[in-house]
C-alpha cells in the first residue's frame, strides 16, 4: 500500500470517529473529564493526579519553572501545584502528555523522532506564551496549550506506523510534500481532517481548534493579531525545528528583522533574549 493510500485510509477512519489510541491517552482523557466537573474540590483533584505518576511529575516541574514560579521557592506537592497553575493550565498539560503518548507506543525506530517533535513542540507553546503575554496580549496558557499540540496530527502517524511500517519511508523532511504518489492538496486537506478529528476527540475547545487549523493551513498575518500567527512565529523561531518541516518554511535573520519592524514599540529579539531563560525552563518542565 503506498502513502497515499494510507494517508487515504487513516483519513476515511478519522471521518467516521474510527480513531486508534493508546491505553496512556484513554487515561489521560478521563483524568480531565474528572477534572471538568465544577463539583470537584481541590483536594479530589490532587488525589486524582497523584495516582498517575508522569502526569504529578510534569505539573510539579511546570509549576516550579520560572514561567510560573516567580518566588523561586520550589513546590515539591500536587496541591500546590494545581493552586499555582490553575485548573486550566493543569488540563491544558494533560492534555499536551496525552499528545505525547499518542506516539509513545510507536516502534523503536522513531524514538528519536518523537523526542524530537515533543521537544519542538514544547519550544513552541514555551515562546508563544511569551510573546502572547508580552507582545500580543493574547492568553498566554492558550498560547502554551496551542503550541503544544499543534503537531498531533505527526504524533498520530507517528503512532500508526505499528499498523503501516511504510508510512515514513524516505526522507522524512520531504514526507507528504515531495512524494510524486500524493496529491498535494488532497494530503493538505487530508491532514487537516485527521487532525481536526483528534483535537474533537481529546475534547480540544473550538477556538483552540481554529486556532490550530490556522496555524496548519500557515497563511501568516502581519502584524500578528491572531493567536494562529503567534503560534506560527513561535513555530519559525524554536531552536529545535520539527523533523516534518521543510527547510524554505524555517525563518531566517533577514525574517527575523521583519519581524521585529511588526511589533513597533517591541523588539521580539529583545523580548525572546530576555525570555530566554523562561522559555528553556518551561520547555525542559515540559520534556521531562
Amino acid at each position: 500500500m503506498n502513502k497515499a493510500d494510507i494517508l487515504n485510509k487513516i483519513r476515511m477512519e478519522a471521518a467516521q470517529g474510527e480513531l486508534i489510541f493508546p491505553t496512556s491517552v484513554k487515561k489521560a482523557i478521563e483524568v480531565k473529564k474528572i477534572l471538568d466537573d465544577p463539583s470537584r474540590d481541590l483536594d479530589s483533584a490532587a488525589r486524582l493526579l497523584k495516582s498517575d505518576p508522569l502526569l504529578s511529575a510534569r505539573v510539579v516541574a511546570v509549576a516550579n519553572s520560572s514561567a510560573f514560579n516567580r518566588s523561586r521557592k520550589t513546590i515539591t506537592n500536587v496541591p500546590t501545584a494545581i493552586t499555582l497553575l490553575g485548573l486550566f493550565l493543569v488540563k491544558s498539560l494533560i492534555l499536551g502528555v496525552a499528545v505525547r503518548q499518542i506516539a509513545e507506543s510507536a516502534t523503536t525506530a522513531k524514538r528519536e523522532l518523537i523526542a524530537q517533535l515533543w521537544k519542538h513542540s514544547a519550544y513552541v507553546g514555551s515562546i508563544a506564551q511569551v510573546i502572547a503575554r508580552r507582545i500580543t496580549k493574547h492568553d498566554p496558557e492558550t498560547a502554551l496549550f496551542a503550541g503544544m499540540i499543534h503537531e498531533i496530527c505527526w504524533f498520530y502517524l507517528l503512532f500508526r506506523t505499528k499498523d503501516y511500517p511504510d508510512l515514513f519511508e524516505g526522507d522524512i523532511s520531504s514526507l507528504w510534500n515531495k512524494d510524486d504518489e500524493i496529491d498535494n492538496e488532497g494530503e493538505f486537506v487530508g491532514e487537516i481532517e485527521v487532525g481536526k478529528s483528534l483535537l474533537k476527540a481529546l475534547d480540544i475547545p473550538d477556538s483552540v481548534i481554529d486556532t490550530i487549523i490556522f496555524v496548519w493551513r500557515g497563511y501568516q498575518t502581519f502584524p500578528p493579531t491572531s493567536l494562529g500567527s503567534v503560534i506560527l512565529i513561535a513555530d519559525q523561531l524554536a531552536p529545535i525545528q520539527s523533523p516534518f518541516t521543510l527547510p524554505i518554511y524555517r525563518i531566517n535573520e533577514d525574517q527575523s528583522i521583519k519581524l521585529d519592524l511588526f511589533f513597533r514599540d517591541y523588539s521580539l529579539s529583545e523580548v525572546l533574549a530576555e525570555s530566554e531563560e523562561e522559555v528553556d525552563s518551561l520547555t525542559n518542565a515540559l520534556c521531562l
